[in-house]
């Protein structure tokens, strides 16, 4: 898949432009997000993207309890697959760095 800088995301077969907005808030809206958290989190968030073959146009933490993605996708990924791989993957890492965070 070849993206440039036009909206239009160009494949062997297809041609198109597919985006998500995607939010979630955090278990029981704990407020458990600080700024060094938040840079790592956000970090982790474009790392499962790029693996993934996704891309992620622009992340925003509001209110320390929920987190909004605006995500591009191609047409074989549907929403709830990538959903799964952002919150289990980034989940899964940031209790890895930082295992205080289990206790929220």
């Amino acid at each position: 898949m070849k993206r440039n800088n036009s909206k239009y995301t160009h494949g062997r077969t297809c041609v198109y432009n597919i985006n998500y907005h995607i939010i979630w808030g955090t278990k029981y809206r704990n407020k458990w997000m600080t700024a060094a958290i938040e840079n790592e989190v956000k970090q982790v968030l474009y790392d499962i993207a790029s693996e993934n073959d996704f891309s992620i146009d622009h992340i925003e933490v509001d209110f320390d309890d929920h987190i909004h993605l605006f995500v591009s996708a191609p047409s074989k990924l549907s929403v709830t697959v990538i959903v799964k791989c952002l919150k289990g993957t980034s989940s899964f890492r940031l209790f890895r760095l930082h295992p205080e965070l289990k206790q929220f």
